[in-house]
């Protein structure tokens, strides 16, 4: 029995309305994924890598090489799966993880063609028609990502919504009017019904004003209100499926732990000696002490005496690092450490005055722990053991699990704990799904 992906797909003989995806493919890697997964017969793999180095846009690719193999002889199905993940992970770089009460899950969940007819289809025209009729008795929903075509502007369309044994995905494509072109913004979600966990992707090229298929707004939307319409609007009250509300106190609390213990472990040398040459700290602590009973009517007790000392001591830390440590010593003390990576910048509310923030800021390769305004907020960090704002190098041989990549080569990420939700943001130009689910399985292993 031909599968029904080919059955849609064997009417099509151009593949231009894939245009709006070139941007979201690198058709390199692409073709490396096809070639593994089965999607062509052996005979034609050959060809694949020729046609990719002489190709640059999807659109094309599939044009040139695609359309002349014989459409029984493809499997569109891998082939649609194979894309989703080629786009979900490579350019959307804004990702959104929340956890779901698997308690209270519909039991009707299982059959998502309901959730499709019942739920979703009579409200949302991301559904097209005729797909739809040939798609309606297909329990685990549908992927038409390579048939799926929209020219009107400001709206919201799915052209993936699927169940596959615990995970259900989601892709849509917001599209919008800038200069008299259309514009696409494409996000994606995974629902892991194994894990209880949802991730949101979305890009961060959002150019739509105040009204799109049902989400109407008083300001300009951006990607935080696309992430709550589809939490709330299709994950809430579509699926049923309820999600498990942040503690910003909690997590804020994980990620100074995160934090706390990268830091540790870049400062473990120069710590060491510079403590060694103030004997253990107690050289700083003797003279505040003398020096506190010098002044007249100030009382400190043993743990402000304590704080000053601290203080002191970083003070020291800073200068001995800025003299002795450079960025390339740093990152090698945390990789010998078997750190993940290390802390480059932070934004900090905190101390006598937390309506206020404390930037401090490095470079992607620079440990932040090279910047002396660092050390003048570190230890009211250390008291208050809250961070909603940081960001991160990742070692890239961690990433990839291999210690011949240098260390020097890496991935940066900021993360955000605000507003009811807790955000990864990933800055390098393109990413591969490695990365983020390396990432993010990472940092979730600290909000537990």
């Amino acid at each position: 029995m031909v599968e029904e992906a080919s059955v849609i797909q064997k009417d099509i003989t151009s593949y231009e309305h894939l245009s709006y995806l070139d941007e979201y493919i690198n058709v390199e890697n692409l073709v490396q994924d096809l070639g593994n997964g089965d999607v062509f017969p052996k005979n034609e793999i050959a060809k694949l890598t020729n046609v990719a180095g002489s190709v640059n846009k999807f659109s094309a690719f599939m044009n040139i090489y695609v359309s002349q193999i014989k459409h029984e002889e493809v499997n569109f199905k891998k082939f649609n799966s194979i894309l989703f993940d080629q786009i979900s992970y490579r350019k959307l770089k804004n990702v959104y993880f929340d956890r779901i009460d698997k308690s209270e899950l519909d039991k009707n969940l299982g059959n998502v063609t309901n959730f499709i007819y019942e739920r979703f289809h009579k409200e949302h025209r991301g559904i097209d028609e005729t797909l739809a009729k040939r798609l309606k008795n297909q329990k685990d929903g549908y992927n038409s990502l390579l048939t799926f075509s929209c020219t009107e502007p400001n709206t919201i369309f799915f052209p993936v919504v699927q169940k596959v044994n615990d995970t259900i995905k989601f892709l849509m494509v917001v599209t919008s009017m800038r200069k008299d072109k259309i514009e696409y913004c494409i996000a994606s979600s995974i629902i892991d019904l194994r894990k209880n966990t949802m991730i949101f992707l979305i890009r961060n090229n959002l150019n739509t004003n105040s009204s799109i298929d049902g989400i109407c707004l008083d300001t300009k939307i951006n990607i935080d209100s696309v992430y709550n319409w589809f939490k709330e609007e299709i994950v809430k009250k579509k699926l049923n499926i309820k999600i498990k509300q942040h503690n910003e106190e909690a997590e804020c609390n994980a990620m100074y732990t995160m934090h706390k213990e990268l830091i540790n472990k870049v400062l473990e040398t120069p710590r060491s000696i510079v403590r060694e040459d103030t004997n253990n700290l107690k050289i700083i602590e003797n003279s505040v002490t003398l020096i506190s009973k010098h002044i007249r009517n100030l009382n400190l007790n043993g743990a402000m005496r304590k704080d000053i000392s601290l203080r002191i001591f970083n003070i020291f830390l800073s200068k001995y690092i800025e003299q002795e440590m450079s960025a390339t010593k740093l990152r090698n003390t945390a990789l010998k450490n078997k750190a993940f990576g290390f802390p480059t910048g932070l934004d900090f509310y905190g101390g006598s005055n937390a309506e206020s923030s404390s930037k401090v800021k490095a470079t992607k390769e620079t440990p932040l722990v090279s910047e002396e305004l660092f050390y003048d907020i570190y230890q009211s960090l250390d008291n208050s053991k809250e961070l909603p704002h940081w960001r991160i190098s990742w070692f890239k041989q961690f990433l990839y699990k291999d210690k011949k990549i240098p260390g020097g080569q890496l991935i940066q990420t900021t993360i955000y704990v605000k507003n009811g939700y807790f955000k990864i943001v990933f800055l390098p130009k393109n990413i591969d799904k490695k990365i983020i689910t390396t990432v993010l399985n990472k940092v979730v292993e600290y909000l537990k």
